[in-house]
């Protein structure tokens, strides 16, 4: 009965992520004023959005119950190879939060000059000044992404077949057992999960200057281009876990989601 109600959760929090949008997530789970900042995105390219015709886009700061937002610095937006089904855009931006910023939880919205236009299904993503995180990050990207090779070795990913994974597991390509069984590959053991390439800092109207070498060097990796019938009870608590860390997730985004006009 209990792997039959999570699988029920399971079902219902990806269901509802992906009739409700996708996020933009950052890729430390803590920052503090004055730092320079990393988030990635993946969404869909939807047919009807003309969303090409209203580049550049850009990333914008408001705080929780704030009406207005603050722009950041450009996005960058491609189409990787290897980019999830159904999630072909890579979103990417580096920004520098400003040094006087408040301690909080923020929120980092993606659209164009006048907040017309929007990338695909992106709603943007949850970012802590200050503040631990109010739930645990754990980012949709795929484990080659570019990014990854930045992480904290204790950064947690969703892996393939449902798996909540660490950065450090996915760049030894070192991976628990799905909790179901996926058809993509796992990165090859001993391989980064990606490389740098690009330049990830916009068009520097917002990034400032000072920034440290490494952080310089991790920005430039962000604008490039078996589960069986039965279940153990060791199975059942995975699935238990990344249950209710992918719908705190999603109910801490939309909750934290401010409506925000430009200022």
């Amino acid at each position: 009965m209990g792997g039959l109600v999570v699988a029920a959760v399971m079902a219902a929090t990806m269901s509802g992520w992906a009739g409700g949008g996708d996020l933009l997530y950052p890729a430390r789970d803590r920052y503090e004023p004055g730092q320079e900042v990393t988030m990635v995105g993946y969404t869909a390219d939807v047919a009807e959005q003309d969303w090409r015709a209203a580049e550049p886009f850009y990333a914008w700061l408001a705080s929780e119950g704030s009406p207005d937002r603050t722009r950041l610095a450009r996005v960058g937006i491609e189409a990787p190879a290897d980019a999830p089904d159904g999630r072909p855009l890579r979103v990417g931006v580096t920004f520098r939060l400003p040094p006087g910023l408040a301690p909080g939880r923020y929120w980092v919205d993606v659209c164009d000059a006048g907040c017309d236009t929007y990338v695909g299904w992106l709603m943007g993503g949850p970012l802590s000044v200050g503040v631990d995180p109010q739930y645990p990050v754990v980012r949709e990207w795929p484990l080659t992404d570019p990014a990854v090779r930045w992480l904290a070795d204790d950064a947690l990913l969703l892996g393939p077949g449902v798996q909540v994974v660490t950065a450090a597991q996915a760049r030894s390509g070192q991976l628990p057992e799905p909790l179901v069984p996926s058809t993509s590959p796992p990165p090859p053991a001993g391989h980064p999960a990606g490389q740098p390439a690009g330049d990830p800092g916009g068009d520097g109207d917002d990034s400032g200057a000072g920034s440290e070498p490494a952080e310089r060097e991790r920005a430039a990796a962000v604008r490039t281009g078996g589960g069986g019938a039965e279940a153990g009870s060791g199975e059942v608590l995975a699935w238990s876990v990344a249950g209710v860390v992918l719908l705190g997730v999603w109910l801490a985004a939309w909750r934290l989601r401010p409506r925000i006009t430009v200022r």
